[in-house]
């Protein structure tokens, strides 16, 4: 095994004959560019065939290419030998933040040949006798679009063909015979945008689909508390990979909503504009996790101490989450007494009304009611049923008992001499 890798590193370090093998390049190899979204469609030359008149650009692409990034070349070649060749003209195509719209044309003017041309340069033209021989655009992320000429041009206006899906991938061009070219403007974003989002909903209450209610649905909110009417056209929300493009303006003082597909996990939502070439910084809100069942249904919302989870409210303020109401004791319903009772305050009980039409058993003839213990008692009278007295007795008052009463007929012992009663 051992003399099998000592060949085998043999091998590497030379080739056949002995000869040294060509050395490994490590390097990395340059980037595989797609081709250029940005074609030239249209062009006209000078009668000189040197002097430029037009260009006209289309962006074959879904998005906006910064106008910064492309730079326009044009080359002169010499119309016989011995003459100099003009140096190549190569200019960016802006050099302030334009773009060029998705799907979008703009014509590049030079000098007074199309006065209100997108992007306008100064006159440019080769040296006497050379003629046009390449038309350009590049950029570093993309193969760059030629168009390239053999000969001199006539002044006509010419056109890349075009297709039904599109333009021709062979670079051919015909007479062109429309009435006027295109020129969609360049695209500048706005600088900043001054509302920001002060509701979200992401995971709403089950509503049946006959249901309009705005709070069925995810929505994202936002309050004009600015001195005039804010106009969201040219801007799109965003939430993770998810657009919706906007539109529409909002009074001051006035509530605007907007549905979005927001995930229910959390995340961020913000306005950037209508191609995503600049996000509004001032706009990036992170909403909670609505995920869990305690929050469905339930909005986070934006208040005074900061944000907080809310009941939703898509056309108006702002609502906290209502307080949970108090448990109240329940009152137990109370038999209502009779007409001849009354309701002790202290037991809540019936009680017997005592008056003159009391209920109670009526005393015995020679018996009395005792106001405190209401009960009847014998009344003393000289119509007593007392037995009478003795005729040598009499009543004590105290007792209603008969004592004997003492007399001179009493049987009392008499005193003795010297004695006197």
């Amino acid at each position: 095994m051992r003399r099998l890798l000592l060949l085998a590193s043999l091998c590497i370090g030379f080739g056949l004959g002995g000869q040294p093998a060509h050395a490994v390049d490590v390097s990395v190899p340059a980037p595989v560019l797609s081709s250029s979204p940005l074609l030239i469609t249209g062009y006209q030359l000078g009668v000189d065939g040197a002097t430029p008149q037009y260009l006209e650009l289309y962006n074959s692409s879904n998005t906006a290419l910064d106008a910064r990034e492309w730079l326009l070349t044009l080359t002169w070649q010499a119309g016989s030998a011995g003459q100099a060749v003009a140096v190549p003209f190569a200019m960016p195509l802006a050099s302030t933040q334009q773009y060029i719209p998705a799907k979008g044309y703009v014509v590049v003017g030079f000098g007074a040949a199309v006065p209100n041309a997108s992007i306008l340069f100064e006159p440019v033209t080769g040296e006497p006798g050379n003629y046009l021989a390449e038309l350009r655009v590049a950029s570093q992320a993309y193969l760059p679009y030629v168009k390239t000429f053999s000969a001199r041009q006539s002044a006509e206006r010419m056109r890349l063909n075009p297709t039904s899906t599109g333009y021709t991938t062979t670079g051919n061009y015909s007479k062109d015979d429309r009435e006027s070219i295109y020129d969609s403007g360049l695209y500048v974003p706005r600088d900043s945008f001054p509302l920001a989002p002060i509701e979200v909903l992401a995971n709403p209450k089950t509503c049946s689909p006959l249901d309009a209610d705005t709070s069925c649905k995810e929505y994202i909110k936002f309050y004009n508390n600015t001195s005039g009417a804010v106009d969201f056209e040219g801007t799109r929300i965003r939430a993770g990979n998810s657009t919706v493009a906007l539109g529409g303006k909002v009074e001051r003082g006035h509530y605007a909503t907007f549905a979005v597909s927001l995930p229910n996990g959390g995340g961020y939502v913000w306005l950037e504009d209508s191609y995503g070439v600049r996000v509004y910084e001032n706009t990036v809100a992170e909403y909670a996790d609505a995920s869990a069942a305690s929050k469905k249904g339930k909005s986070w919302a934006l208040f005074d101490g900061g944000w907080d989870w809310a009941t939703p409210n898509p056309g108006g303020p702002n609502t906290p989450l209502a307080a949970a109401a108090p448990k109240v004791a329940k009152t137990k319903t109370l038999t209502p007494c009779r007409a001849d009772q009354f309701r002790n305050p202290e037991t809540n009980r019936c009680k017997l009304i005592a008056s003159a039409s009391s209920s109670l058993k009526p005393c015995a003839a020679n018996q009395y009611r005792n106001p405190e213990t209401n009960r009847c008692r014998l009344v003393t009278s000289a119509s007593s049923t007392l037995k009478p007295c003795a005729a040598n007795q009499y009543r004590n008052p105290e007792t209603n008992r008969c004592r004997l009463i003492s007399s001179a007929s009493s049987s009392l012992k008499p005193c003795l001499p010297g004695q006197e009663r």
